[in-house]
């Protein structure tokens, strides 16, 4: 369910961020919510780009030697994720402050 939130959050708010919202922000030079976003979008290629890896390690029989890697793995892209969804919640705030006051 979360991933669905994610995703629909995602796919509401980006079109419009990146038509008309980046826009005005980079107008009136504010880089920090701008930055936000970018950060948002790498995590989320980097936590796409290591699914297959997860996927890899974490099939059947478990073996011990990868212990680490299946800890590591499984803490980025959690951590990433996390961070998607906290970042999305900030720029949703700042996109309707902005919006209702153009």
């Amino acid at each position: 369910m979360f991933v669905i939130q994610v995703f629909v959050g995602g796919v509401l708010l980006y079109p419009t961020y990146r038509v008309s919202s980046r826009v005005v922000l980079e107008q009136l030079r504010l880089a920090a919510p701008v930055g936000i976003f970018d950060l948002k979008e790498h995590f989320s290629t980097i936590a796409l780009g290591l699914l297959p890896a997860y996927g890899y390690y974490w099939r059947q029989p478990l073996s011990d030697e990868t212990t680490n890697i299946r800890k590591f793995l499984t803490t980025i892209i959690a951590t990433f994720v996390i961070s998607t969804r906290c970042n999305q919640g900030t720029l949703f705030a700042q996109h309707q402050l902005i919006t209702s006051e153009l």
